[in-house]
């Protein structure tokens, strides 16, 4: 892929950041409780014909898998929001529990990333990340810790989004041999109507994240495409790199005269588990798994999945309060200008979805 030169990085970066703005954000979904270990989020918005908007994501309440001993519930809910006010309030309209989506004889142990897609004019898909307890391969057994299950990618059908009770839950993403990507979660739709999903899977050992892809074949089901489809960095995110949503951009000022391309949000993590640090050092949030700050990548649509790394040496999004997390951007252009979502830290390291807007004019002000 041809790379972009540094006038074209320092507009997208002056772009992004003012998308996901960490001060003019504010509340939309409030998690369960407001102290650390609570969430909502992990998901995507998409609109309607009606241009009223729809929010997917996942309750999560205090609970750690990495200790393995599974107390807490962790993430216990996957909840469907409507706007029909442009986001000013959100309502919600349909949940699921974990029994809920249980679809077999395995027990469902959380929830986490989810993502809305609609295929067609009368098909809705709502693709979500559970943990079942499964066994870890025979060869592998004693790496699973008490309590754990194996993460995969499942998803719900419907011909309506308010008739999703009566629709078809199918598991779609597993894995069967790679077991350093063992556990597959958090998908995220390419863009509307498309046949692309990327995924994030971890090893067996827990040690690291990546971002892969499938494709939709002519069966309705998903293959893996690429396991990985970015390599490890070397500085603030060597330990995770999530990609969380795409956003095209819009092709006006510097980007008017390139190829149609996109901006790709991740989460990166430093490590998986917390880190002290010196008292006589740089004092900085040092993202860790549950707690990712925020970078991007770009694109070339046409290149897709060559992608071009813009964060490099530092994070982007960083939240100005509790941890410095902010996590799972969702960003969706619309006829108004563009929606973007995100789980941000607070002072009390709870974890609500916030909400950012920015109109075409504002868009134009700022890459004209």
């Amino acid at each position: 892929m041809k790379q972009i030169n540094s006038i074209i990085i320092e507009n997208l970066i002056q772009f992004s950041t003012q998308l996901v703005n960490q001060e003019k954000a504010r509340i939309i979904v409030p998690p369960n409780s407001q102290k650390k270990g609570y969430w909502f989020g992990g998901g995507n918005m998409t609109s309607d014909e009606h241009g009223h908007l729809w929010l997917i994501g996942r309750y999560r309440d205090h609970g750690d898998s990495r200790k393995g001993v599974g107390a807490g519930p962790r993430g216990l809910e996957l909840a469907l929001f409507k706007s029909e006010d442009n986001a000013s309030t959100f309502r919600k309209v349909m949940s699921w529990s974990k029994s809920a989506l249980e679809s077999d004889y395995l027990r469902i142990l959380s929830i986490e990333g989810s993502a809305l897609n609609r295929t067609s004019e009368s098909t809705w898909e709502i693709f979500f990340s559970v943990e079942r307890s499964r066994e870890y391969p025979e060869s592998l057994n004693d790496y699973q810790k008490l309590g754990t299950g194996v993460w995969s990618v499942s998803r719900i059908t419907s011909n309506s989004l308010l008739d999703f009770d009566n629709s078809v839950v199918d598991e779609i993403l597993t894995c069967d041999k790679k077991f350093e990507h063992l556990h597959v979660k958090d998908p995220v739709v390419w863009g509307p109507k498309s046949d692309h999903i990327l995924f994030c899977t971890h090893p067996f050992t827990w040690a690291s994240g990546s971002t892969g892809y499938a494709r939709r074949n002519a069966s309705n089901h998903f293959e893996i495409a690429d396991w990985c489809i970015v390599e490890k960095a070397h500085s603030w995110d060597i330990a995770t790199t999530r990609i969380t949503s795409r956003l095209p951009i819009p092709q006006i000022g510097p980007f008017a005269d390139l190829a149609p391309c996109s901006i790709y949000f991740f989460d990166g993590a430093e490590c998986m588990n917390a880190l002290s640090q010196n008292a006589s050092g740089l004092q900085r949030p040092r993202g860790y798994s549950c707690e990712e700050l925020g970078g991007i990548y770009f694109g070339f649509d046409q290149d897709f999945p060559v992608l071009q790394k813009i964060s490099i040496l530092h994070p982007h999004f960083i939240s100005p309060w509790g941890t410095g997390c902010s996590r799972y951007v969702d960003a969706l252009l619309t006829n108004e200008g563009i929606h973007v979502s995100w789980q941000q830290s607070q002072k009390d390291q709870s974890q609500p979805l916030v909400h950012n807007f920015l109109s075409n004019k504002e868009i134009s002000n700022l890459l004209s």
